[in-house]
């Protein structure tokens, strides 16, 4: 399994230097939207220079608006905890019982015992989308008939 990212670390985004956001931009680990509406840095974007003052505003704002977004931790797990993880992404692990690993995504998802496991492949993300769009355009054509 393969992941990719940018602009890692721990910790809150919103308490990461200003200066070492702009590090990061310069280096292009990060982009100028990333900045702005993850880093909540404000800054002009010709001389990246950071308005210290306007970016301790825009986290401070930041900080009560997700106070105002928030719910009670038990609202929150009744929502989200899912009996089995998403069809829809791709998934290698166990999901509550270790002993039953699901893999892989959509209809081809297989569940196995953790003692039994089977090679598992994923369709290219580039090959599914290839298969979609070829599958739009014959029912365009399809259509254009009737």
């Amino acid at each position: 399994m393969m992941c990719q990212g940018s602009g890692g670390g721990y910790g809150d985004v919103l308490e990461r230097n200003p200066e070492l956001v702009m590090k990061d931009l310069r280096e292009d680990l990060i982009s100028d939207e990333s900045a702005e509406n993850i880093y909540k840095v404000v800054y002009d974007r010709a001389t990246r220079r950071v308005d210290l003052a306007a970016t301790a505003a825009r986290r401070d704002a930041e900080r009560k608006a997700r106070k105002a977004r928030g719910r009670r931790f038990d609202d929150f797990v009744a929502e989200w905890v899912k009996p089995e993880p998403p069809i829809d992404i791709p998934y290698f692990g166990s999901w509550g019982d270790d002993s039953v690993l699901y893999a892989g995504v959509g209809a081809s998802r297989m569940k196995m015992r953790s003692d039994n496991v089977q090679a598992v492949w994923l369709a290219d993300p580039r090959e599914v989308r290839i298969a979609e769009l070829e599958a739009e355009l014959e029912a365009v054509k399809a259509e254009k008939k009737a």
